[in-house]
């Protein structure tokens, strides 16, 4: 794989993403249990407002009417409660901050949780409780540009980025790793995807193919 930078988490994690793993019909419970068991760390789904009131998780229903994309919250706690697996859960607002915060340290899994939103504010308010957070977010985009952004994720307590692996560089990885925060890379659906983020030291790949991710990091070897 050449070069290998280091990366802030030992062995970086691997998160499957809920939706078109090819493992199992659109956004299931059976998604994530085969996701577990081909070598993923940790879950990551968006979570969505329901038709009841209620929070979901997967793709909003859409243009997929008639045809249940999402699964209950409720659910997801459940069936990651019976596992060993982290959940990081992409979280619109505050309002649904609370309601993940409340419901997940209701049955223990608090020090499992990680949340992710493009809302600093919100983040801002997980940060206090204690929640690991990582800001959804590409870094060149931001207006103060990506090292003040580095330094100001720092001074908010909040531990990283979540951004797409195309920007997921050695220098972009470097840069966050400078102010102590970590890079998460998203979108990294193949092997060779996966592969080239860990290679430039991300602490994190996040993509459909648990499989694929499982072998990236197992091919992932120093210098």
């Amino acid at each position: 794989m050449g070069h290998v930078s280091e990366s802030i988490l030992d062995p970086p994690m691997l998160f499957a993403r809920v939706g078109d793993a090819g493992l199992a019909e659109g956004d299931s419970l059976d998604t994530w249990t085969v996701a577990a068991r081909l070598g993923a760390d940790g879950l990551l789904a968006v979570l969505n407002p329901g038709d009841k009131g209620d929070w979901v998780v997967g793709r909003a229903r859409g243009r997929l009417r008639g045809r249940s994309a999402t699964v209950p919250l409720q659910a997801l706690w459940e069936a990651v409660g019976a596992t060993s697996l982290d959940l990081a859960l992409e979280v619109p607002d505050a309002d649904a901050g609370a309601v993940v915060l409340e419901q997940a340290a209701a049955r223990g899994l608090s020090g499992r949780l990680w949340a992710c939103s493009a809302d600093l504010e919100t983040l801002g308010g997980l940060v206090a409780a204690g929640v690991r957070c990582l800001h959804s977010c590409d870094p060149e985009s931001e207006g103060s540009g990506p090292e003040a952004h580095a330094a100001h994720l720092r001074r908010l307590g909040i531990d990283g980025a979540l951004i797409n692996e195309e920007r997921a560089t050695a220098g972009m990885v470097a840069l966050m790793h400078r102010f102590g925060r970590l890079v998460v890379a998203v979108g990294a659906n193949y092997r060779r995807t996966a592969g080239r983020a860990l290679s430039n030291g991300a602490a994190g790949v996040c993509g459909t193919d648990a499989e694929a991710l499982a072998d990236a990091r197992a091919g992932r070897t120093p210098g």
